[in-house]
């Protein structure tokens, strides 16, 4: 082939992106990559999906089911353990505790028999 025909066949043909210069990408670089790239994986996440929806519906339950559980626990935990108690005198509160030196064991919980007798003890006195 001569020159001049090479040189046609070259112009001809699409350019090659290796051979001389960067090819131009379809779309503009003016966005992030990691932003090009999350809404990539969200479209294929919407797809598959789709494609699945016995799987989707479970997945979502689930997901549900969790948040929810874990909102329970930490409203619970945060109205219990996290506000002080609602008493005037907070300085003021006992804890009754229960041993008995015969067995050697304590008890952070009284019998409901035991505080009612030393409530009444208390009031003779």
């Amino acid at each position: 082939m001569s020159a001049a025909g090479w040189r046609a066949t070259r112009r001809a043909a699409p350019r090659s992106c290796a051979l001389e210069e960067p090819c131009k990408s379809k779309s503009t670089n003016r966005s992030l990559p990691l932003v090009d790239t999350t809404l990539q994986n969200l479209r294929y996440a919407v797809r598959s999906l789709r494609k699945h929806v016995a799987f989707s519906t479970i997945a979502v339950a689930t997901l549900a089911a969790g948040i929810g559980a874990g909102t329970v626990v930490f409203t619970f935990a945060g109205a219990t353990l996290l506000r002080p108690l609602p008493d005037r005198n907070p300085h003021e509160l006992v804890r009754i505790l229960e041993t008995n030196p015969l067995k050697d064991w304590t008890r952070n919980i009284a019998a409901p028999a035991t505080s009612f007798s030393r409530a009444s003890a208390s009031r003779r006195d």
